[in-house]
């Protein structure tokens, strides 16, 4: 069993990147894959503590990490930390025209960095993960 992350901002979200993290998950919830995202987030019931100990745990267990980086999030600033130690394999995906910061940059230089415009198709989403998958194959 390989596990994913995807990793991203959760607070103030549209339903239209909820939809986006739907479709990202279940597109890539297929062979023996097991996929952690921002919506487990939203569901957590638990304490502070407890749901850092989730994230901790989701970062630790991942074989690859997509991390979604439209909007800033201070949460996932922690978790690409924590992945960045951990040496840890992180695909970039973001909106068009968005500005990537340059410590992201810095901290993971030979990463793979995708873009999508807004207002996503299906079909289109589709296209991001056969790009998305291609790479993971790769690092799997």
């Amino acid at each position: 069993m390989k596990n994913i992350l995807i990793t991203g901002a959760v607070l103030n979200k549209t339903q239209e990147d909820i939809e986006f993290y739907k479709n990202l998950i279940s597109s890539l919830s297929y062979e023996q894959i097991t996929v952690c995202s921002p919506l487990d987030t939203l569901k957590f019931n638990g304490t502070n503590e407890e749901r850092f100990e989730l994230a901790k745990h989701c970062v630790e267990t991942a074989d690859i990490i997509i991390a979604e980086v439209s909007n800033a999030s201070h949460g996932q600033g922690m978790e690409l930390m924590y992945a960045k130690l951990l040496n840890k394999k992180v695909i970039f995906i973001s909106k068009e025209k968005i500005k990537i910061s340059g410590l992201i940059k810095g901290a993971f230089p030979n990463a793979h960095y995708f873009t999508y415009q807004k207002n996503l198709s299906k079909k289109q989403i589709s296209s991001i993960i056969e790009q998305l998958y291609d790479d993971i194959r790769e690092i799997l």
